[in-house]
């Protein structure tokens, strides 16, 4: 499982100052790919609330660090804020 291998990183790097912020950078974004697997249905059905509640859990790092790009930001507040809107947007990107 990718996530597992990325929060094995994670906690890793914990005291790392310098590697930390890339190795949640990575985690999320391993999160978000599973995710949007999860809403079209390919894999892993069973673990959105899961991977939803790890992507939120970083939000104030997403938020105001200046490491996300605005991509990265719309789509976790979007995930925070209407679940339901973001699963029909990434429904719509992903059978574009």
């Amino acid at each position: 499982d990718p996530l597992h291998v990325m929060k094995y990183m994670l906690n890793d790097m914990k005291n790392n100052s310098e590697v930390y912020p890339y190795c949640i950078k990575g985690y999320i974004n391993v999160a978000f790919i599973l995710l949007s697997r999860t809403i079209t249905g390919e894999k892993y059905k069973d673990r959105y609330d899961y991977l939803r509640d790890e992507i939120l859990r970083f939000k104030k790092q997403i938020l105001f660090s200046g490491f996300y790009s605005e991509k990265d930001k719309f789509k976790m507040l979007l995930l925070w804020i209407s679940p339901t809107i973001y699963n029909k947007v990434i429904k719509k990107i992903r059978n574009a």
